[in-house]
């Protein structure tokens, strides 16, 4: 006898899509098609060789939510901060074919836990790409090799980490307590390719990069032993989280000499092949004992196959971001602005996923040790992003909502300070 129940799930994309890579990706907002160094690994893998030398970067992130949720019937979930460690690195291998090849891999993680993955009620108002959004291992490797004319081709694969453990379960019927756990659960790690092209004429780079959707796979299987009866609970749940949109991006950057660069770029993502949300639970009761209780009978439930999902209903989403820097030795300071418009729509039925257009004011300040102490290729950036949500208002179109009208908003703080060493 198996019982299925179908809950909705949310959990969106990874750090780098919503934080940026490190200091320069939090620094210059939503586009990374022009982005040099280590960043180029994930935004456009073309722009590797757009130095001939290459970089090692080191850093730490953070966020700081003052986002809210008010007038909800139901108590609201909130907006969850999270940490990550940045590891990343371009490096030049040579020439092949007589011409320059760069490797670039970059790494990011989460301080705490390695995988969240959080499924809410759907009548409970909660910041959807907050509820492990940012909570997974991400990791891409890519190459970069220049083929003449300003040309370069970057070729490249990001990764969502697979993981899988166990926890152990029991319960005592007489103490109603569980004696025992263990819970076994995995991740399967995807792969998906990233695509990228460099176009240089005079002091102007043209950068197309694509970026192919990834969903992760879960499943967490359990086994429950009720001490002293001959029955047994063999628990499932299944699903898919953590879902990347395919991204295509274009963006130019002009070198106005050496110490100043202006950047625009276009970021087009599909939210809409984003798959039902929806949790999947299993219950398999077997033993003497479940048949003489008539457990068999009392959970039994509708064929899994027949079960049903609802679409979040998600828009696919055009965004873009202007980007400027300069350097004043041994300082240099980046600063962009970067609108978003939100693939959530009104929330007027049966989801309650708080989610706006957002407008994103992004900063960095490094300090070149090597100009100013004479340590050799080491420079300390220190990098913000602040994305602005304005208040959006949700009025549900059925009268006596379990959850009514609602309205969020406010204001998601990124920090990083990060550690960079010429190569």
């Amino acid at each position: 006898m198996t019982m299925a129940l179908i809950l909705p799930g949310y959990a969106q994309a990874n750090a780098i899509e919503f934080y940026g890579f490190g200091a320069s990706g939090t620094a210059q907002g939503l586009s990374s098609a022009a982005a040099p160094g280590a960043l180029a690994t994930y935004g456009n893998p073309g722009f590797l060789t757009a130095s001939k030398k290459g970089d090692l970067t080191l850093g730490l992130q953070g966020s700081q939510s003052s986002l809210f949720i008010e007038g909800s019937k139901r108590p609201a979930a909130p907006a969850r901060a999270s940490q990550h460690l940045l590891v990343g690195f371009n490096l030049p291998l040579g020439e092949i074919f007589s011409r320059r090849l760069h490797l670039g891999v970059v790494y990011q993680s989460p301080l705490e836990q390695l995988v969240t993955t959080r499924t809410q009620h759907a009548a409970t108002p909660h910041w959807a790409f907050f509820d492990g959004y940012t909570e997974r291992v991400v990791s891409a490797l890519a190459f970069g090799w220049d083929l003449g004319a300003g040309m370069t081709l970057g070729l490249g694969a990001q990764n969502n980490v697979g993981l899988e453990g166990q926890v152990t379960l029991a319960v005592d019927p007489g103490t109603e307590r569980f004696t025992e756990r263990q819970l076994d659960f995995k991740y399967y790690g995807v792969w998906s390719p990233i695509l990228g092209l460099r176009w240089q004429v005079g002091k102007t780079h043209l950068g197309l990069s694509y970026r192919s959707k990834t969903v992760q796979s879960y499943a967490t299987p359990a086994f429950v032993n009720v001490e002293g009866l001959d029955a047994q609970f063999h628990l499932g749940l299944g699903g898919q989280s953590h879902f990347v949109p395919s991204t295509t991006e274009v963006a130019a950057r002009y070198q106005h000499g050496l110490r100043r660069w202006f950047s625009l770029g276009g970021v087009h993502k599909r939210w809409s092949e984003h798959p039902d949300p929806r949790l999947d639970t299993s219950v398999t009761v077997t033993g003497s004992d479940a048949e003489q209780l008539g457990l068999d009978s009392a959970l039994s439930w509708p064929d899994p196959a027949e079960a049903w999902g609802i679409s979040p209903g998600y828009s696919d989403t055009l965004a873009f971001a202007l980007a400027g820097g300069w350097e004043m030795r041994p300082f240099h300071g980046t600063l962009s602005y970067g609108f978003e418009p939100s693939p959530v729509p009104e929330q007027s039925g049966f989801y309650n996923q708080a989610d706006g257009d957002n407008h994103q004011l992004g900063w960095g300040v490094g300090y070149d040790l090597d100009a100013a102490r004479g340590a050799r290729g080491w420079t300390i950036v220190l990098a913000g992003r602040h994305r602005i949500y304005p208040e959006r208002n949700h009025r549900k179109e059925r009268v006596g909502d379990v959850t009514g009208d609602w309205s969020a908003g406010g204001i998601l703080h990124i920090l990083v300070l990060e550690v960079q060493r010429g190569l």
